[in-house]
Formats: structure tokens, C-alpha cells, sequence
């Protein structure tokens, strides 16, 4: 395991595009330039630490799958998040 900026950046993009973004659009929000978020997409610079938290925390996935490619963290959530709404429902249902 190691950090591979071209695999992250290919996530970036794909966490952006999965948004509908654009590149101005995904730049502006995170303050950045165009240009810079293409660099990042492409691997050829790398993104802070704090622009790679931002990009986790609005894409809505963890660090982990960011920078690593593990998504087993996403699926536990998601799958956690689907129990507790059933129970929600349940509950709901019986009031």
C-alpha cells in the first residue's frame, strides 16, 4: 500500500463528476483554481491534506477511500445507515 497521486486524482474525478460538477464548479468550491483541480484530477500535483479532507467531507466519502481506494469503510456505513433507518421506519409505524 502507498499513495498513488494518479489513482487519487482519478477518484477526485470521479467523486466530482458523480456530483455533476464541473471542474470550475468543483475549483470554486474548494477555493482552488481550475487549473490546479485538473492537476490534481491527473495526478501531476498532489493535494494538500487539508484540500484532500475537504474533497472527502464533500463528496461524502471517508479519507480511506480517498487516498487508498478502500470503499469496505463506505459499505459499513452504508449498510449501517440502511439498519438504522428500518428501525426508524418501525418506529415511525408504530406510533
Amino acid at each position: 500500500m502507498y499513495f498513488d497521486q494518479i489513482e487519487i486524482g482519478k477518484r477526485i474525478k470521479e467523486i466530482r463528476k458523480a456530483k455533476g460538477l464541473t471542474q470550475i464548479a468543483s475549483a470554486e468550491q474548494l477555493n482552488i483554481s481550475r487549473s490546479h483541480i485538473n492537476k490534481i484530477e491527473r495526478g501531476v500535483k498532489t493535494a494538500s491534506i487539508d484540500l484532500l479532507i475537504e474533497i472527502a467531507a464533500r463528496g461524502g466519502v471517508t479519507l480511506d477511500y480517498l487516498i487508498l481506494g478502500d470503499r469496505q469503510n463506505n459499505d459499513v456505513l452504508k449498510e449501517k445507515i440502511k439498519e438504522l433507518r428500518e428501525i426508524l421506519e418501525n418506529v415511525e409505524r408504530s406510533l
